[in-house]
């Protein structure tokens, strides 16, 4: 089991760092902030209209850093409940890949569970490679 992780974390490596050449910070974001509190790095397989969600608690001073790549256009969003209201600090349509960080001192939140949610509105399966990662500031 453990050398399946290793070999699926080798490959989402050397695909995120194809990607890097693009948005190549990230990285040194992790490295001037602090610990990494709880890392996810996975590809899943979406089917035509339907969805897929990933969620993280992240407390007061911490942060979640994303970033994917999809096969094909999605719409994507990072939101949070706020009660019965959902919230969206991050929402975007018609998109193949993406990379930010939520901070919920931001949103004046002390603790959160922020999920990052991919909806394909395609006809076909895609696929989507994603990291995230909770960091303390």
């Amino acid at each position: 089991m453990l050398k399946l992780f290793k070999k699926m974390l080798l490959l989402c490596l050397i695909f995120f760092g194809i990607s890097a050449c693009a948005s190549h910070h990230s990285h040194n974001m992790q490295r001037t902030l602090g610990e990494t509190i709880d890392s996810t790095s996975d590809a899943v397989m979406v089917e035509s209209f339907a969805s897929y969600e990933d969620c993280f608690s992240v407390k007061q001073g911490q942060v979640l850093h994303y970033k994917f790549n999809s096969s094909s256009s999605l719409d994507f969003n990072v939101h949070y409940h706020q009660g019965s209201e959902v919230i969206y600090p991050v929402l975007h349509n018609d998109i193949t890949t993406h990379e930010g960080t939520v901070d919920p001192e931001k949103h004046g939140l002390d603790e959160e569970y922020f999920c990052l949610m991919w909806k394909n509105p395609g006809t076909q399966q895609c696929r989507i490679s994603y990291e995230c990662d909770v960091i303390q500031k």
